[in-house]
């Protein structure tokens, strides 16, 4: 298993670079690594050619707290100073009826069918929360996106959002019995872990059945061999594809897993033949591998009082769900899974990495395969 040493591992939980943003009303917290950006492409016709007619935005966000349900988020898409787009959408309300469970203000697929942007490149997207009590607005955070190209020779150009410095994210969360996942998916009558993983895939990631393998402090520890899975239970994706005249086509896709570990926890609600996190105290050390032999990533965390550990410098930084916390994942290189990875200094759409830790932990992972189409190749990273 390829190791991150323990400095390293511990420096990239401590901290991400602040931003300008305003405070929440109440105590709300924006869910950063549940933000998720989309584009839809729009083309015409004419003279019997088809032609590109710009794209439109989609976004899915949250913001932890019980707040009023006719609040809304205003999101403006700008090119510097100037504005290209705005659009308002009127959020869900989910409500804390489970043990452990949170309240939060959500919006799936925020979008504006009327938008037509036709700039590309590095946009900004602020994100505004008009709160429904006092109709304040709030700026609450900027965002990068970065929009590439692809050409098609018998189509319109499609644009898309690169997320490939999102595959440096990886998250595990303790979720209590019928508490809803990160992004979404199945509830379970028993307390389990899962993990939220960001990749880079190709033509079609499918579905994922793998084993999970894990020690503590070097010690492996073994639950029913029957249960030992890591099952991709729900994710979220889009791809976008160039074609050359000769009917080549060049496929990228990225991908938000979340997989459910054959881990659980507590003294009640617990998953028969699934390992007991409390009784495990120590650094863990995971593998992630196809049901063919084929890894995926390596994680690693520590659990210490029989929870799992972050730092305060994360949480009080970055807006993340409770019971989560980053952790790093090595990729072996070119998997199913990690068809391109380009990391660079940034992550969750645009927020610098605040320490030299996280800064080499970036660095640390292999440019994996070509760059995505329409982006040019950057210097100085390794590639496999």
């Amino acid at each position: 298993m390829r190791q991150l040493p323990v400095a390293l591992f511990m420096l990239s939980l401590v901290g991400w670079s602040t931003t300008a943003d305003a405070q929440l009303p109440n105590g709300m917290v924006f869910d950063d690594p549940y933000t998720w950006y989309e584009i839809e492409n729009h083309a015409g016709s004419r003279n019997g050619q088809r032609i590109d007619e710009g794209w439109s935005l989609k976004a899915h966000l949250r913001i932890f707290g019980d707040g009023d349900r006719s609040s809304i988020f205003r999101l403006v898409v700008k090119k510097g100073r100037r504005t290209l787009a705005e659009m308002r959408c009127t959020m869900d309300r989910h409500l804390a009826t489970e043990p452990g469970d949170v309240a939060y203000l959500h919006k799936e697929n925020c979008k504006d069918r009327d938008m037509r942007v036709t700039e590309t490149g590095e946009v900004q997207v602020e994100v505004h929360f008009i709160d429904g009590a006092t109709e304040q607005d709030t700026l609450v955070r900027t965002h990068t996106l970065k929009v590439l190209t692809v050409q098609r020779a018998r189509r319109a150009p499609e644009h898309y959002i690169d997320r490939s410095s999102e595959s440096a994210v990886s998250l595990i969360r303790a979720v209590p019995r019928s508490v809803d996942g990160y992004i979404g998916g199945t509830t379970f009558s028993h307390n389990m872990v899962e993990m939220i993983i960001n990749v880079s895939a190709g033509e079609t990631i499918g579905r994922v059945r793998g084993q999970l393998r894990c020690k503590v402090d070097g010690q492996p520890v073994v639950g029913d061999e029957r249960t030992a899975h890591g099952l991709v239970r729900s994710m979220r994706h889009y791809r976008a594809v160039s074609e050359g005249r000769g009917g080549e086509e060049d496929w990228i896709g990225f991908a938000q897993l979340r997989v459910e570990l054959p881990i659980t926890f507590g003294s009640e609600n617990r998953r028969d033949g699934f390992v007991v996190l409390d009784e495990h105290p120590g650094t863990w050390e995971c593998e992630w591998k196809t049901d063919e032999g084929e890894l995926l990533r390596s994680i690693r965390f520590i659990v210490d009082g029989g929870q799992l550990q972050g730092a305060p410098a994360e949480e009080a930084e970055l807006g993340i769900a409770w019971g989560a916390h980053l952790i790093p994942g090595v990729m072996p290189g070119a998997t199913r899974v990690d068809h391109r990875v380009h990391v660079d200094d940034t992550a969750f759409y645009g927020r610098a990495w605040a320490t030299d830790g996280l800064q080499q932990y970036a660095r640390s992972l292999p440019d994996i395969g070509p760059p995505p189409p329409g982006a040019r190749a950057r210097r100085g990273r390794r590639r496999r």
